[in-house]
């Protein structure tokens, strides 16, 4: 009891209880550690304007709106935490008080909430944090990167590609890996192939951030995505060439996965008739190294369904169509990657007779067990229709 022991709390002491309850939230993440942080919080606050000398500063409400943020009832308890927020900026614009002034760190903790929210307005919240930063701190890469972010899981990637633009001329801030990282996310999902390559082109030559695989894969991936654009099976292969040399003169960082193969792959799809053999010795050829490399990824599930539909399309002839599918195929039984795609493909692209070959012929047919064991559950084949 404060009364009888004859002393007063402190900033500090409410601040260490603030932090106490606001640490059982990571247990709990029911709330009620928030709940209590934010009592004593209150407290702090209906003490500061009773004239005591108890001050709600930046660290004590930044620790509360980290605890609503991090409770597993995110979708409500983010209203709380952005009600916490707006006190905090009313009150400083009351005080002009620099120990309440709402910090990066503030903010970056509600940016990040807002970004994981399913809420309709979660984006443009997190949007209009970021804007608001500027009134009492200034944004720091992780404000930028999170909202980029969040904008392209919404679909909004060009939005996205404009904020990293304007971090980019921005003298005070210089975009670090996840930002350029990000950006070419964007592109990606835009299909601007051509601006992405510019992009990490830019960062080989010019920036002092280097790519890395995630780079490369991703840019990969904007040319895959490009399906009618003839440079696509070119940029995509020099592009994985590229990775392969480089990690195979030492830098193990820049591994080709799954991802970057079967996306190289895939924009072989691209391939003019001048180009066909060339891609499809290059679908075929990249299989057997992902295969025969012991230090290389095993193809997954997609790389062997990118390799079918390749192997489909761009064969010279029925003849070869038949002998490449059928041997891929039974790779790819073999090795416990036959989903419901690539069975679809195979069945869509062979005659009857090697259809029956495989007991993949007619409707219902049950595929044994170990042709889909490496298969995730949601691409496993059922029963064949």
């Amino acid at each position: 009891d404060e009364d009888d022991a004859g002393l007063s709390p402190t900033t500090i002491s409410f601040s260490l209880v603030i932090k106490a309850w606001a640490e059982s939230e990571k247990k709990d993440r029911l709330g009620l550690g928030a709940i209590r942080a934010q009592k004593i919080l209150e407290e702090m606050i209906t003490r500061y304007k009773a004239g005591e000398n108890v001050k709600p500063n930046t660290v004590a409400f930044t620790t509360c709106i980290r605890a609503w943020a991090m409770s597993w009832n995110h979708e409500n308890n983010i209203q709380e935490a952005q009600a916490l927020f707006d006190e905090m900026a009313a009150l400083y614009r009351e005080t002009r008080d620099e120990e309440m002034k709402p910090s990066a760190t503030t903010a970056n903790v509600l940016i990040s909430a807002w970004s994981k929210c399913n809420k309709e307005e979660s984006l443009e919240k997190a949007e209009e944090i970021l804007e608001s930063m500027k009134e009492f701190c200034r944004p720091d890469l992780y404000s930028f990167n999170t909202v980029m972010a969040a904008q392209i899981r919404r679909g909004d990637s060009l939005k996205a590609y404009t904020l990293f633009q304007k971090m980019e001329k921005d003298d005070t801030l210089k975009p670090d890996l996840v930002s350029y990282n990000t950006a070419l996310d964007a592109l990606a999902k835009l299909r601007d192939a051509s601006e992405a390559h510019t992009l990490l082109e830019r960062m080989r030559k010019d920036s002092d951030v280097k790519p890395d695989k995630i780079s490369y894969s991703t840019v990969i991936n904007a040319w895959a995505r490009r399906k009618a654009d003839k440079r696509s099976p070119q940029k995509a292969a020099e592009l994985l060439k590229s990775m392969l040399a480089e990690y195979r003169e030492g830098n193990k960082d820049m591994e080709p996965d799954n991802f970057a193969f079967t996306n190289a792959i895939d924009a072989m799809n691209a391939s003019d008739k001048n180009g066909r053999r060339a891609a499809l010795k290059f679908a075929i050829s990249s299989l057997e190294e992902m295969k025969r490399s012991k230090d290389l990824e095993d193809p997954n599930f997609m790389t062997y369904v990118a390799v079918l539909r390749i192997c489909s399309k761009l064969s010279s002839g029925p003849a070869e169509r038949i002998r490449l599918l059928d041997g891929v195929f039974r790779q790819c039984c073999a090795a416990g990657m036959a989903g419901k795609f690539a069975i679809d493909v195979f069945r869509r692209n062979v005659p009857i007779d090697v259809q029956k070959k495989y007991s993949v012929h007619s409707s219902h047919v049950e595929v044994p067990e170990s042709w889909y064991a490496n298969v995730n559950a949601r691409d496993r084949p059922i029963n064949l229709k």
